[in-house]
């Protein structure tokens, strides 16, 4: 009996022994793998950002080839310095560069210098700058022997009291004869003086050839837009070829009329002077649409052109007419808006084109099989029986738009308003055009 039971405990143990080993392997083989982080996705950067900008003549709107370009930021450190190609073109990359927005200095051969300011929108990864306009420089040539000196005027467009730029060179201030130019340029083809120096230019000129330098100072007589006191003392400033910055080159003494200011200079480049001053805009509206819709096709431009206004409603002094509307013509605000100078000083019409972009697919309900070809065909569930094509369409409406500015100078004011009608894409659609049977020419 005992021997019995003893062959029936081995066979339990044995028994159990093999079930436990087999639940084991069981729950090793169903075991799951673990589980790894996926290998790491190698993170593409965004495509190179472009700051892509023209150089054009302002009067004649040609390209202009091998401009000076010079890029800095807000705090006037300069970036780069480039070179226009043919089609007046430059282009930078700005991936790296963090700032909202660069001040574009731009100077070519025989034209005015002029400033834009390029905006950066990191959100949307897209940089803007207007198309920067100079004028040419047109001035009296004359030649002057040195020996004897000589005398070169030009005249002034914002002169309050008729009088030229007047350059009065002595005898051997030059090492030889040479061919002198003069040219008076209006404020709104000179670069304005930095805010912070709470003066506004009101009169410049250009002398070349450019770098000239003399033995001996010479003298410029700058004409005023307003009457002053004789003997007070404005800034005089010179415009560094190399950075395109107005440097403190010292004062202009008005003269006994009242009605210029003379100082004594070295070398040629364009001149300044500046008197404490400020412009004040007190206004600003382009909210209200002036006209109907116009529908502008995917692929088609239209062209619209037109001249501000700019309007004088008050001023205190004798303050020219003339300066104080080129003043307000060349406050920032208004490179927006493609506004162009002539040599004279006035407002070019302003040529804005607008395109429909980018088309996006064909809605569904647009298209149908109305061959029952397999293709699907352009069709208008409002006019199912017509024939025709959805168009992707820009729509264009035009805006009024106002500003309106103060000007203070030299203890003359003036109060201005400038009028744009300035067209606008509001917004983009589809639009159906039906086709018409034109019939066969027999």
């Amino acid at each position: 009996m005992l021997t019995k039971n003893k062959h029936l405990l081995n066979y339990l143990v044995i028994t159990m022994i093999i079930l436990f080993g087999t639940i084991f392997i069981s729950c090793e083989s169903t075991k799951t793998a673990p589980i790894l982080p996926p290998p790491p996705t190698e993170v593409q950067p965004p495509a190179p950002l472009i700051l892509n900008g023209y150089v054009r003549d302002a009067v004649s709107l040609a390209s202009i080839q091998s401009a000076t370009v010079i890029i800095a930021n807000e705090a006037g450190d300069i970036l780069t310095t480039l070179a226009t190609d043919a089609s007046g073109k430059y282009a930078y990359d700005i991936s790296n560069i963090p700032a909202a927005k660069l001040n574009i200095g731009i100077s070519a051969a025989s034209y005015t210098s002029k400033k834009v300011v390029a905006l950066i929108d990191r959100s949307n990864y897209t940089a803007s700058v207007p198309v920067a306009y100079l004028t040419r420089i047109t001035g009296t040539t004359q030649t002057v022997v040195a020996s004897s000196g000589g005398q070169v005027t030009n005249s002034s467009l914002e002169s309050v009291g008729g009088l030229p730029v007047t350059l009065q060179i002595p005898p051997n201030a030059l090492s030889e004869n040479k061919a002198i130019t003069v040219a008076s340029l209006t404020v709104n083809n000179t670069l304005s003086l930095p805010p912070t120096t709470n003066k506004v230019i009101t009169s410049a000129a250009n002398f070349e050839p450019t770098g000239l330098t003399f033995t001996q100072p010479v003298t410029v007589s700058f004409p005023l837009p307003y009457t002053t006191t004789a003997g007070r003392e404005l800034t005089l400033y010179r415009l560094n070829p190399i950075t395109l910055v107005w440097e403190n080159r010292g004062t202009a003494i008005v003269d006994a009329n009242g009605k210029s200011a003379s100082a004594q200079i070295t070398g040629f480049s364009t001149w300044s002077i500046g008197d404490n001053g400020t412009f004040t805009q007190t206004g600003f509206s382009d909210t209200q649409p002036d006209a109907s819709e116009q529908i502008v096709p995917n692929g088609q431009t239209v062209q619209h052109s037109y001249t501000p206004i700019i309007n004088i409603t008050q001023k205190t002094g004798d303050l020219s007419d003339a300066w104080i509307r080129n003043v307000i013509g060349n406050i920032d605000l208004f490179s927006a808006y493609d506004l162009r100078f002539n040599t004279q000083g006035l407002v070019q019409p302003v040529t804005i084109s607008y395109n429909a972009f980018p088309q996006p697919a064909l809605p569904t309900e647009y298209q149908k099989d109305i061959n029952n070809d397999g293709k699907m065909d352009h069709y208008n569930p409002n006019a199912p029986n017509e024939v025709g094509t959805w168009n992707w369409s820009a729509v264009v409406q035009r805006f009024i738009v106002t500003v309106s500015g103060s000007i203070n100078v030299g203890g003359n004011s003036a109060n201005v308003t400038v009028g744009f009608k300035v067209y606008k894409k509001i917004r983009d659609v589809w639009t159906w055009v039906k086709k018409h049977d034109q019939g066969v020419g027999g």
